[in-house]
């Protein structure tokens, strides 16, 4: 009877050995694996030009992310290219989606390998450049298509060479004569007539 109990405890403890025995193999496998982690670590949203942002990631994983524009009433959402890299650069461009200038953007980026997800979140304020102005002029006029200048600033011959009826005859646009000059009537038909005609445009932004 002893030798029967004896031996029945004996299975139980090589039992709980081998129980306990994988239980710490396990432990140690969840804890010698890798932990996927995923981080924006910097990046620029830019009006009227191509915004990026960069992000750290473990190598090997899935990367998508959505820039989320706040307009004024409706958010307006852009993807970007979506080339995973252990350390890159992910950029779009400002056409994708007709974003809105000013206020800020949400970018979301999601990540996942091994069956972990996560998610990075961060907003950046959306930087509008300075336009450079013809003549060195503080209100961004300049010849790359934009607005038509139909009410230039009262200062605006301080800056450019204006013809004799720029502010009598204004019922045009500004515009370059040939010779240099600005008219206030470009679109009508004689202007710059004493100036060699219209040379091009003047716009806003």
């Amino acid at each position: 009877m002893k030798q029967y109990f004896l031996a029945s405890f004996l299975v139980f403890v090589v039992a709980l050995t081998l129980l306990v025995g994988l239980a710490f193999q396990r432990h140690s496998a969840q804890a010698s694996a890798p932990r996927f982690t995923i981080a924006i670590i910097g990046g620029a949203v830019i009006a009227h030009k191509p915004s990026h942002i960069t992000i750290a990631t473990t190598p090997g994983a899935h990367v998508g992310m959505r820039i989320f524009y706040r307009c004024p009433s409706v958010i307006r959402i852009v993807y970007p290219n979506q080339n995973a890299n252990t350390l890159g650069r992910y950029t779009w461009g400002w056409s994708q989606g007709a974003p809105c200038t000013g206020g800020n953007a949400a970018v979301l980026v999601t990540g996942s390998k091994a069956g972990q997800v996560f998610v990075a979140q961060k907003t950046f304020t959306i930087v509008v450049p300075s336009v450079p102005g013809v003549n060195g002029n503080p209100w961004g006029y300049n010849f790359t298509p934009g607005k038509l200048l139909y009410t230039p600033a009262a200062a605006f011959c301080t800056y450019f060479a204006c013809v004799s009826s720029f502010w009598t005859s204004t019922n045009g646009y500004v515009a370059e004569c040939y010779n240099g000059d600005y008219t206030h009537s470009g679109g009508v038909r004689g202007a710059c007539s004493r100036d060699g005609g219209v040379e091009r445009p003047l716009y806003s932004h």
